[in-house]
């Protein structure tokens, strides 16, 4: 596949390379449960993101991910946030 992706000068191996790659190893009886599988993950993909739209227009955005504290700045507290797109933040109180 990975030989493929650089034949069509692409930097990134995409479903069609990995079809074409399965098809040259003779492994073609695979394919039909693949293509099924994929087409099923792109679906939740799919289905997850218009309902992460659908709950973002209902409550004018993104959730919010900032935080304020009244802890003083030496109680000993760590605090981590993890926010919705997967960043984190790590601030220690002492």
């Amino acid at each position: 596949a990975n030989k493929i992706a650089k034949n069509k000068n692409h930097k990134n191996i995409q479903p069609d390379d990995v079809f074409r790659a399965i098809e040259e190893c003779e492994f073609d009886e695979f394919l039909p449960k693949l293509k099924d599988e994929l087409n099923a993950y792109v679906e939740i993909k799919r289905s997850a993101k218009a309902k992460q739209n659908e709950e973002e227009n209902a409550t004018g955005g993104p959730p919010s991910s900032s935080i304020v504290t009244d802890l003083p700045s030496d109680s000993g507290v760590k605090v981590e946030i993890t926010i919705p797109n997967g960043d984190h933040a790590t601030n220690l109180y002492s």
